[in-house]
């Protein structure tokens, strides 16, 4: 909507009457449950202060690990037992991802303030000494000839060559001084870029993207741009994953993935992927894939030729978060519902190391069922329980982006577990978990199907007497939103996280334009129909003719990716509509990108007693 939406004036965070309303609403639930959120707090805080190894990537003779705890830190783990940390957060920080430096033995740091997407980006090496500092949005770290190169977004104003934002380039980094050397013809506004670059060939590729199911690949020498070439691209998910003599490339389209390769002259199949590829790797002759079935990964090694070399599964059901390469093997960092992490290094004969396991952290059972959405489509989901009773369940979805929803560590399970809550990750379209043709039936215009989808699940659990606790975020924020306004007699308690909620605006407000080819074009009259026959912020009911669920909606003032507004804007109409159980949380210390421990714990701790208060569930000690 334009100026004539009357709660339009919630989008400027830093007028006066914005802070007013923040600070009441704030304040309205801090009567509500702040009593017993600061009882709760110290227990949450434990629980996030245990490391966590989040990532892992080969440094030298060594490891990077990004640790997850008391402070966010990066350390390095080499030969005879030598430990060293390489960059500590300090305590307004988030460390929200590390990568490998192609073309050097360093590594990326990303370091978020309050966790925002906007931050710094420390090239560090294997003593920790920091060799520069990129401010901005910035990603895809290589040195090429020297030369520091990576991909930046330039989120407002315009690029160096007039286009202007959102938009991105990649550039060179000499001396202090930046140049764009590439993507100023090829890359539009509002698509998505990365940059690969593999050393052992002396070749670079640029990733296009526009959206999350179009993409073309450019390559060529990796010291002269001027080389690179379209190798391949079009209705399909392109992504370089490694050299093999050639370029490998895998190829996510809506009949299946497959390995391709591109000797510089043309494109060729390598082999088909026998189930969906959320990642992969190729070196030395062998290509690493991490299949999905079930929502749960499987990792398998293929020669060039397509013949399966061996395998490797995780313990129990589990997720590949990481997966990277050095000249010893392949490096996979997993986690799972019950175990935090687990670091393997699989060399490329099939062996495995264990570089870091602490075992299962929970004690408590995992199960998985099916259940038919409205048009029969089966939905998997997995249920994780304890050995008390259960009185009713976390549901969990997200169902967007080509995301697969596969298992994750919690570390408030054991506290839900405690509450007599189970926990419940619903596997929805718009994922990926059964690849591009699942992501694209809940996409544009088959965004509905990932509602009915959650809204089935949802159904089942009520059937069977329990009571259900709908939890997302961001994008599963939304999801939450719009099943709870269409159905709210499905739904206990919403919580709703740093989410997008006003679907006809969504693209005006940060970020958002460059989600236009998930979600839709508000622009066009066809599509915004469409877009507002759904959108949370548009469909909230008067009270005295459908009752809201409890929703507890919460987010961030640093988060510089899903606009503020979107969940002020929804709580402060929903009010006015009559809707007295719909709290607004603000948290002044958390971004998109995350939060501090202590910002989280106490994010964390408010929504348990929400959920506590709603449910009438007994204290936990």
């Amino acid at each position: 909507m334009g100026p004539e939406d009357p709660y339009v004036w919630l989008e400027d965070l830093g007028s006066e009457r914005t802070r007013r309303f923040v600070e009441e609403a704030n304040r309205e639930l801090e009567e509500l449950v702040g009593a017993r959120a600061r009882e709760l707090y110290p227990r949450v805080l434990e629980l996030l202060r245990r490391p966590r190894v989040q990532q892992a990537v080969p440094l030298g003779e060594g490891y990077a690990l990004l640790y997850r705890g008391e402070r966010d830190s990066v350390v390095y783990v080499g030969r005879g037992g030598v430990r060293r940390v390489l960059y500590r957060a300090s305590s307004d920080e988030v460390l929200p991802y590390i990568e490998k430096v192609r073309g050097a033995e360093v590594v990326a740091i990303h370091v978020s303030p309050a966790g925002a997407d906007v931050g710094r980006t420390l090239i560090v090496d294997a003593e920790g000494t920091v060799l520069d500092s990129v401010e901005g949005s910035v990603w895809s770290f290589a040195y090429i000839g020297g030369v520091l190169h990576f991909v930046r977004f330039y989120r407002s104003g315009r690029a160096p060559d007039g286009v202007e934002a959102p938009v991105m380039r990649i550039v060179a980094r000499r001396g202090g001084s930046e140049e764009v050397v590439w993507g100023s013809r090829e890359v539009k506004r509002g698509m998505l870029l990365r940059l690969s670059y593999f050393p052992e060939a002396g070749v670079a590729a640029a990733t296009i993207s526009d959206g999350w199911s179009r993409s073309w690949i450019y390559t060529g020498d990796a010291r002269d741009p001027s080389t690179w070439r379209l190798a391949v691209g079009g209705d399909a998910v392109y992504a370089p994953v490694g050299w093999a003599d050639m370029l490998v490339v895998l190829r996510g389209a809506v009949e299946g993935d497959e390995v391709l390769g591109f000797d510089g002259r043309g494109v060729k199949k390598l082999f088909r992927a026998p189930r969906p590829v959320d990642a992969a790797y190729a070196k030395r002759g062998v290509v690493l894939l991490v299949l999905v079935e079930d929502a749960r990964h499987r990792v398998v090694a293929y020669g060039v030729d397509g013949r399966r070399l061996w395998g490797y599964d995780p313990p129990e059901p589990s997720s590949v978060q990481g997966l990277e390469a050095s000249d010893r093997g392949f490096l996979v960092t997993e986690t799972g519902f019950l175990t935090p992490y687990r670091v393997v290094e699989l060399g490329f004969d099939g062996s495995v190391r264990v570089v870091e396991d602490p075992g299962r952290w929970v004690d408590a059972e995992v199960r998985e069922f099916w259940v038919r959405s409205f048009d029969g489509t089966r939905i998997h989901a997995f249920l994780t329980t304890g050995s008390g009773d259960v009185r009713g369940a976390v549901l969990y979805g997200y169902g967007g982006f080509g995301i697969s929803l596969t298992p994750r560590f919690n570390p408030l399970l054991p506290l839900l577990l405690e509450m007599g809550l189970g926990f419940v990750q619903a596997n929805l379209r718009g994922g990926r978990e059964e690849g591009e043709a699942w992501h694209r039936a809940g996409m544009l215009r088959n965004k509905h199907r990932v509602f009915e989808d959650f809204a089935s699940v949802a159904a089942l659990i009520k059937g069977v007497g329990g009571r259900v606790v709908a939890w997302g975020s961001s994008n599963g924020g939304l999801l939450v939103a719009a099943t709870a306004v269409r159905w709210p007699e499905l739904i206990d308690v919403a919580i709703v996280g740093y989410p997008v909620l006003d679907m006809l605006r969504y693209h005006r407000l940060y970020v958002g334009r460059l989600w236009v080819p998930e979600y839709g074009d508000p622009e066009d009259p066809e599509m915004r129909s469409y877009l507002l026959s759904y959108s949370p912020y548009h469909n909230i009911p008067r009270a005295e003719e459908r009752r809201l669920p409890p929703m507890l909606v919460y987010t961030g003032l640093h988060d510089d990716r899903v606009h503020p507004g979107h969940a002020l804007k929804f709580v402060a109409k929903a009010r006015d509509l009559g809707h007295r159980d719909v709290y607004l949380r603000v948290e002044t210390r958390s971004g998109h990108s995350g939060a501090t421990t202590e910002a989280r714990a106490a994010e964390l701790a408010t929504i348990l007693a929400f959920v506590e208060e709603v449910l009438g569930l007994r204290e936990v000690g």
